[in-house]
């Protein structure tokens, strides 16, 4: 399914500036292990301890910050069991970061990006879904 940004391809481009992934693993360790395009040191550690946080408490809800000019929308997911491509880990978390607030538009996306990598279980596909919003 294609995910355009409301308001057209050449919105999403001009508002959209990266998005990442951290993973909670089985024994208790958060990384964040990738991210399009890549992010300055400061705002991966930024990201990491936020996303730990919430990834330790359980929390599934939407979560934004303002970083370094800039918009960030974490969508923390508990894995459960029946997750087959993502079974290895306790939960994850997706950051969209964007220029602009609009928590609805840019949760929605975070969501769909999250859905997209709990189906395959590869930054692969969380790629081709980010890109998707592009094109």
């Amino acid at each position: 399914a294609k995910m355009v940004a409301e308001g057209g391809n050449a919105m999403a481009a001009d508002v959209l500036l990266s998005v990442s992934l951290a993973e909670y693993d089985r024994n208790g360790d958060t990384m964040l292990v990738w991210s399009y395009p890549s992010i300055d040191s400061d705002f991966d550690s930024h990201i990491l301890k936020r996303a730990k946080l919430l990834m330790e408490q359980k929390q599934t809800r939407l979560v934004w910050t303002r970083v370094q000019n800039s918009w960030c929308y974490m969508l923390p997911v508990v894995v459960s069991t029946k997750d087959a491509a993502v079974r290895h880990l306790r939960a994850y978390t997706v950051c969209v970061q964007a220029k602009g607030f609009e928590p609805e538009r840019f949760g929605g996306l975070a969501g769909a990006l999250g859905a997209a990598y709990k189906a395959k279980g590869t930054p692969l596909a969380l790629l081709q879904a980010w890109l998707s919003v592009f094109t």
